[in-house]
């Protein structure tokens, strides 16, 4: 008889508290020696480590204060209370670098996965480089949170220098893990979000530009101020230096456009050619017809101004022209639109403006009060 071939012993059913310790160096250590992938490893130990300040952040004693308290001993708390999360957050941070090699924030981690505008700012980049951006902006950004609820955000000029060099440690932070042409994509790609929606002293949205010349005005603007500085240090710089910087873009995006580019991109500036231009989309009307129904208004309304502006001996007489105002500018945009759009168009907000020319004009000498 041939032998019977010797039995292979059960291999040990694997359990995580093998793997699991209280000293994160030796967990560190085991997670490696099973072979566990690094972007899992560095997720299991932010977690965990994220977790357990949090629950040592909850557990800060608060000092009882008696209802007597004035507002000099509630601040001094707080201010008390204060230095004790920060002392843990810089204590949290200083362990995961000495892990990971890096101040992973959970948070951050959790927000790339989850939310597309983070994949439209940073998706050029690595998993680990756009986590560790966003986490630089959470802290940092948090930071300065904190230094302008110290002063009672009354900002004087050293204060100022104290938050710019936050926003000038964030940028030295992030040289260190991207490459200068990646931070140069990154605050373009702010820069762009942060004149979508406004934030800024340009709308490219609406101005007709194409990529590359949309791109070179975008430059031009985060020469005139970052939106990723502003985003860290949270203040403006002073009235008189806005308005120079806003001054000197728009000499250069006029330089950059030429006389037709730069009549487009001033129109985008103003709200209304915004408004019926976001109209135009919606009813799927060209853009022409989208510029010639603003120069109506804006006519209408420069026509509508000054004759309320006027004095008027007959102001019955007045009114009668600011109606008859009203009624050709409706004939002249039912020229434009067809019925259904110049319906849906009087019907809704962006029609709101027709209603107005004719508007009773203020009094120009108001009556004495009895």
């Amino acid at each position: 008889m041939d032998p019977q071939p010797a039995s292979t012993p059960p291999r040990p059913r694997f359990h995580w508290s093998q793997v699991e310790s209280d000293d994160y160096r030796q967990y560190l250590a085991n997670l490696r020696a099973i072979g566990c992938p690094g972007p899992v490893i560095r997720d299991l130990l932010v977690e965990d480590v994220t977790a357990l300040y949090e629950r040592r952040r909850t557990a800060v004693p608060r000092s009882p204060l008696p209802p007597w308290a004035g507002a000099d001993l509630r601040a001094a708390a707080a201010a008390e209370q204060a230095q004790h999360q920060e002392a843990l957050d810089a204590e949290q941070r200083a362990v995961l670098t000495e892990l990971l090699g890096f101040p992973w924030e959970w948070e951050a981690i959790q927000t790339w996965r989850n939310e597309p505008v983070a994949w439209a700012l940073l998706g050029f980049l690595t998993d680990e480089q756009a986590v560790g951006v966003m986490g630089l902006v959470e802290t940092l950004t948090e930071e300065a949170r904190r230094y302008r609820h110290r002063v009672d955000g009354i900002l004087l000029p050293e204060d100022r220098l104290a938050l710019t060099a936050l926003a000038d440690r964030f940028e030295a932070d992030l040289a260190g893990f991207l490459t200068p042409q990646q931070a140069e994509e990154l605050a373009l790609r702010v820069q762009a979000l942060g004149m979508a929606f406004g934030k800024g002293d340009a709308h490219l949205g609406a101005a007709g530009l194409n990529g590359l010349q949309a791109r070179e005005v975008v430059r031009l603007s985060l020469r005139a101020g970052s939106f990723l500085r502003d985003e860290i240090v949270g203040i403006e710089p002073p009235a008189e230096e806005r308005a120079a910087r806003q001054a000197q873009f728009e000499a250069e995006v006029a330089a950059l456009l030429g006389p037709q580019l730069q009549a487009e991109f001033a129109r985008a500036q103003d709200g209304r050619f915004r408004e019926v231009l976001q109209f135009a989309q919606e009813h799927s009307l060209s853009r022409k017809t989208a510029i010639a129904a603003f120069e109506v208004r804006q006519l209408a309304e420069e026509e509508s101004a000054r004759l309320k502006a006027a004095p008027a001996a007959d102001p019955e007489a007045r009114q009668a022209r600011l109606e008859q105002l009203q009624q050709t500018t409706a004939a002249v945009l039912a020229t434009l639109l067809d019925a259904p759009s110049l319906q849906a168009y009087l019907a809704s907000d962006h029609g709101e403006w027709l209603n107005a020319l004719a508007a009773e004009a203020a009094p120009t000498n108001p009556p004495s009060p009895p």
